[in-house]
């Protein structure tokens, strides 16, 4: 998934100097680095613009583009992904038995929800969102974990 490798790629802190890239230069630079128009899904919350990968696009763009706009972010401080999520960072949600990753993973994808997965101890791993995910989205998440005998953090 590539929002995961954005993620693990780049674990960059941000910079109280400069605010981060906004919405109009995270779309710019995604042309710029040829990745499709709607790839970018962009966001608002309390710590400005964010954008993540969209899940509406099976096929993985080419790995060149990712490179680009990934580099642009770490450059930047751009909140693309998790990447320089501001302090204290990206919130967990739960911790999830590692059997059931990629069920969560399916569970966040299909609410609308983008999450990491951090393993944490053998068998168990945290569940990892931004810090101020949309509320609608994490309802739903929450239901899910809570319906399947997850308690949330």
């Amino acid at each position: 998934m590539i929002s995961i490798a954005i993620a693990a790629l780049f674990a960059a802190g941000q910079s109280a100097a400069t605010p981060p890239p906004d919405a109009a230069a995270m779309r710019a630079a995604a042309a710029g680095c040829h990745l499709p128009a709607d790839w970018l899904r962009i966001g608002h919350d309390e710590d400005g613009d964010y954008a993540d990968p969209s899940t509406a696009h099976r096929d993985p763009p080419a790995p060149d583009a990712v490179v680009c706009i990934i580099h642009w972010a770490g450059e930047t401080h751009a909140r693309i992904g998790f990447l320089n999520e501001p302090p204290p960072g990206p919130q967990a949600l739960a911790a999830i038995p590692q059997a059931s990753a990629v069920e969560a993973i399916r569970a966040a994808e299909q609410c609308g929800l983008l999450v990491r997965i951090d393993p944490v101890e053998p068998g168990r791993a945290l569940l990892i969102t931004r810090r101020h995910p949309p509320a609608a989205p994490l309802a739903c998440l929450r239901a899910w974990l809570n319906a399947h005998g997850i308690s949330t953090g």
